[in-house]
């Protein structure tokens, strides 16, 4: 999932790069209509020029208005750890799609290990919760996303 802005920043990403230039220009031609577009990029794309190196497709809903509330309410179930769907209208139905909340990873302990688990599980987007009476375990892990890393007291 990403967001596009009237200015033309993109928030997020849907291919590692190889299109999403061409992602934003969709979506500020979106934003200026008020339509919803829906595009098929990759294999079976229109877009013979704009290749996904994997060989596999991206099918794109572009809504320059969507639901607010649908996007709070998916958003609080993904943080209550609950599955999260969202459905847009398109010119051909109705898209669906789910969404499962972030791995989380509870750590305990102490030291070079704690500290290495915790920043390798970081980068692959766990949710963190970690413990350790030791605070300096805690605050070398300050340069975790706030919230991918929250500390839990210990006794």
């Amino acid at each position: 999932m990403a967001v596009v802005s009237q200015d033309g920043a993109m928030l997020g990403y849907l291919s590692n790069g190889c299109i999403d230039r061409d992602i934003v220009l969709q979506g500020l031609a979106a934003i200026e209509t008020g339509q919803i577009k829906h595009i098929r990029y990759g294999a079976g794309s229109p877009y013979i020029d704009l290749k996904l190196p994997c060989g596999g497709a991206l099918e794109l809903v572009i809504d320059p208005a969507p639901n607010l509330e649908m996007l709070r309410a998916a958003l609080e179930g993904l943080y209550a750890r609950k599955m999260a769907e969202l459905s847009f209208s398109t010119q051909s139905g109705f898209v669906r799609f789910q969404y499962a909340p972030k791995p989380a990873l509870i750590l305990a302990g102490r030291g070079a290990i704690l500290r290495t688990t915790a920043s390798l599980a970081a980068h692959m987007d766990f949710e963190l919760h970690i413990a350790s009476p030791d605070s300096d375990d805690i605050d070398s892990l300050g340069y975790l996303a706030p919230k991918s890393c929250q500390p839990m007291t210990t006794p």
